[in-house]
């Protein structure tokens, strides 16, 4: 799992936790985008595993 996405599940861990109350905080403490958290929180799937069955062999 690379940095980017640790820090993606991270924030959301600790966002569902209650250790922040909003997303906003969540994200800026780690450094991701509050666009991707509140995507990832509403369930859109990283855009690797999205595409995977696009990829070649």
């Amino acid at each position: 799992m690379s940095n980017r996405e640790e820090s993606i599940q991270s924030a959301i861990r600790d966002y569902h936790n209650g250790v922040f109350k909003s997303q906003k905080a969540a994200a800026a403490a780690y450094g991701v985008s509050r666009s991707t958290l509140r995507h990832r929180l509403a369930g859109r799937v990283q855009r690797v595993i999205a595409h995977r069955h696009e990829q070649r062999l």
